[in-house]
C-alpha cells in the first residue's frame, strides 16, 4: 500500500485482512489545535467565528465517527488537505485575522474549494459508485460539483452578514472574485482527479 492509503492493510495467520487506522494521531492532533483555536476565539470575543469553528469541529469528528462504523474509508492525502483548510479558515484567518489580507481570503478560497471537492467527490464516489459516460462527463460533474460548493459557501457567508452583522462580504466585487476563485478551485480539482484516477485506478 501507497503513501496515499488512509489504513494499512496486514494479512492476519488466518488469512484474513485487518485494516489498521494509521491517521489517528492526525486526528488527535486536529482536534488539539481546532479546540485551542475555539478557545482563543472565545477569548477574544470573536464569538460568531467560535462557534463555527466549533460546528465544523464537531462535524469533522461526526465525519471520522461514521468513518469508522462504515467501509467509507477517506485517502490520506484528502484527508490533511482538508483539515489544513479548516486549520487556516479557523486559526490563521480568523484568530491570527489572516483574512484582513485579501489574497489570503482568495488564496484558501482557491485552495478550500479544491480540498472539499476532492473531499465531496471521493465521499460521493465511494457510496454511490456512479458510472460516467466518458472521461469529460466526469470532468464536468466534477466542476459543478465544485462550484456549488464555492456557491454554497458563500450564501453562508451572506446569511451570516445578514443575521450577526459579520463583514464576510465586503461588496459585490470582492464577491465575485470570491466565485472566480472558487471557480478556479474547483477547475484544478476536476484536473487532479482526471490525473489522479489515471494513474490511480484504486484511488476510486
Amino acid at each position: 500500500m501507497g503513501i496515499w492509503e488512509s489504513y494499512i492493510i496486514d494479512e492476519v495467520p488466518n488469512g484474513e485482512i485487518k485494516m489498521t487506522n494509521k491517521y489517528s494521531p492526525i486526528n488527535l492532533w486536529f482536534g488539539i489545535i481546532q479546540a485551542f483555536t475555539v478557545l482563543g476565539l472565545f477569548i477574544n470575543k470573536q464569538n460568531n467565528n467560535a462557534v463555527e469553528a466549533l460546528i465544523i469541529f464537531v462535524g469533522f469528528y461526526v465525519f471520522i465517527y461514521f468513518e469508522n462504523k462504515s467501509t467509507l474509508r477517506l485517502e490520506n492525502h484528502i484527508r490533511i488537505l482538508v483539515m489544513l483548510t479548516i486549520i487556516a479558515n479557523n486559526l490563521i484567518g480568523h484568530l491570527f485575522n489572516a483574512y484582513s489580507a485579501n489574497f489570503f481570503d482568495k488564496a484558501l478560497h482557491i485552495f478550500g474549494t479544491f480540498s472539499f471537492t476532492l473531499f465531496a467527490f471521493s465521499v460521493l464516489n465511494k457510496l454511490f459508485n456512479p458510472i460516467f459516460k466518458s472521461k469529460w462527463f466526469m470532468f464536468i460533474v466534477i466542476l459543478v460539483l465544485g462550484v456549488s460548493i464555492g456557491t454554497i459557501y458563500e450564501i453562508i457567508e451572506f446569511v451570516q452578514d445578514s443575521l450577526f452583522s459579520t463583514n464576510n462580504q465586503t461588496g459585490l466585487k470582492d464577491t465575485n472574485w470570491d466565485l472566480v476563485a472558487d471557480i478556479t478551485g474547483a477547475f484544478l480539482a476536476a484536473v487532479y482527479i482526471m490525473l489522479y484516477k489515471k494513474n490511480h485506478q484504486m484511488l476510486w
